[in-house]
């Protein structure tokens, strides 16, 4: 192949991801694409299968979910996190906040407990899967459900794995 080189290659990856493309690779590494052909061997079998009816999560069911609000116990320690992930009452934290809360009762919603500093996982992604879509405080309002759906997907999947690794 003329122009292929591996050097090229690898010195690209050195230099990490680009943005742009950060959202897209996490999707294609989460259960959007490889949920559908997993085999599911693990420890976790019961589980991964409780989670079945999410594989394909449409923005619809991803909307519904976050429509109602978690067992009040959930409800209580979700809120108690939010206040403890921003040090600070800056802009960033008035446009982030809403969307923690949304997907955190979202995820409660879908089955997975939640538990102290889950907040902090899915704040991270929600941080990086903005940046990558070029979003900020001045224009949140170009944030389309269907992102919001695959950043939940992707902050499902860890914290599905996670729980194999450490449940």
């Amino acid at each position: 192949m003329d122009g292929f080189s591996y050097e090229r290659i690898y010195f690209s990856f050195l230099k990490g991801i680009p943005n742009f493309l950060r959202l897209k690779i996490w999707l294609l590494l989460s259960s959007q694409n490889h949920a559908r052909n997993f085999n599911y061997t693990s420890k976790m079998d019961a589980k991964r299968k409780s989670y079945e009816h999410m594989d394909e999560l449409t923005v619809t069911v991803y909307e519904r979910l976050c429509e109602n609000e978690p067992l009040e116990k959930e409800m209580e320690q979700i809120e108690k996190d939010i206040k403890r992930s921003f040090s600070t009452e800056k802009e960033r934290d008035r446009y982030l906040a809403p969307l923690l809360r949304k997907m955190l009762y979202a995820s409660s919603n879908s089955g997975i407990e939640y538990t102290q500093g889950m907040n902090y996982i899915l704040l991270n992604i929600i941080i990086f899967s903005l940046e990558s879509l070029g979003i900020n405080e001045k224009n949140i309002d170009g944030l389309h459900t269907a992102n919001e759906r695959d950043i939940f997907v992707i902050y499902r999947e860890i914290i599905i794995r996670m729980d194999e690794v450490f449940g």
